[in-house]
């Protein structure tokens, strides 16, 4: 009879110290959880952040192209020439 109430106290032990890890566990996914979820807004707000930054980019190429494709801009190419020479650059 005592041989069998320690073999239930050994397992009531081993019960305790699963529901502890099993708590120790849930809150540990929980967190993660928590984690994740906050990451994946992050991630959102920086593609967000770069598809911006994309477009003001393409803007500015399509500015500085029409600015080159410019009647203005190609008849005063010889004053940039003359000029860079001028300064040596």
């Amino acid at each position: 009879m005592a041989n069998s109430e320690a073999s239930l106290c050994q397992i009531r032990a081993h019960l305790a110290q699963a529901d502890e890890k099993h708590v120790q566990l849930q809150t540990s996914r929980d967190e993660i959880a928590r984690l994740l979820e906050a990451a994946e807004i992050k991630s959102k707000l920086a593609n967000d952040q770069i598809s911006s930054l994309n477009n003001v980019v393409e803007s500015l190429n399509g500015r500085i192209s029409s600015m080159l494709a410019s009647r203005s801009w190609q008849i005063t190419a010889p004053l940039r020439v003359l000029q860079r020479w001028i300064l040596g650059r």
